[in-house]
Parts: structure tokens; C-alpha cells; sequence
């Protein structure tokens, strides 16, 4: 195998990071849409 297909726990451990801030971002996003649309448009 080579080297760039070995994943390391460092870098499994990178990449559950970025999922999770990701995944709680766009739960972010989604659950502050409707309450921003329902103020009246949006920013």
C-alpha cells in the first residue's frame, strides 16, 4: 500500500473533527433558517 492511502489516528482523528464541526454547522444553518425567515427576509 501506499503511504497516501494509510490513514493514521492522527488523521482519523482530524476527520472526525472536521465531520462533527460540519455536522454542526449545517444543523446550525438548518435550524436558524426558518426562525430567520420567519422574522421577516432573511440577514
Amino acid at each position: 500500500m501506499s503511504p497516501g492511502l494509510l490513514i493514521t489516528r492522527f488523521d482519523a482523528t482530524l476527520l472526525g473533527m472536521a465531520v462533527c464541526l460540519l455536522v454542526g454547522a449545517v444543523a446550525g444553518v438548518l435550524s436558524a433558517l426558518p426562525t430567520a425567515l420567519a422574522a421577516g427576509g432573511g440577514a
